[in-house]
């Protein structure tokens, strides 16, 4: 199956020319938000999101339990994450419930 029609079955609506995974990190998330806190950063990301045909987040215990100025995108644009041990349980259940695929790694 090609990258497209893979896109297209899984309902993503990238063209085929979009990158094929996008790999950003958060500043901070918390209640299955994601923030920043320059606004050009969080526009760049969004477009990033938007473009790409996969998503990966990676974000360690630390960024949980925080927001910053600008909210952008939530946990449910993402196709898996990846964190560490740390991670609250809460937080990494909340990525479960909204079908997102979560990888907890040891630091």
């Amino acid at each position: 199956m090609s990258p497209s029609s893979a896109a297209a079955t899984a309902g993503n609506s990238a063209p085929a020319s979009a990158p094929r995974c996008c790999a950003p990190s958060a500043v901070s998330v918390l209640g299955g938000r994601l923030f920043h806190p320059i606004r050009d950063y969080a526009e760049i990301k969004e477009a990033m999101l938007d473009s790409a045909q996969r998503s990966l987040l990676l974000v360690d215990h630390t960024k949980f339990g925080k927001s910053a100025t600008h909210a952008y995108g939530a946990i449910g644009q993402y196709d898996r994450v990846v964190t560490d041990r740390g991670a609250p349980a809460g937080e990494l259940a909340e990525f479960a419930r909204r079908g997102v695929s979560v990888e907890v790694v040891d630091a």
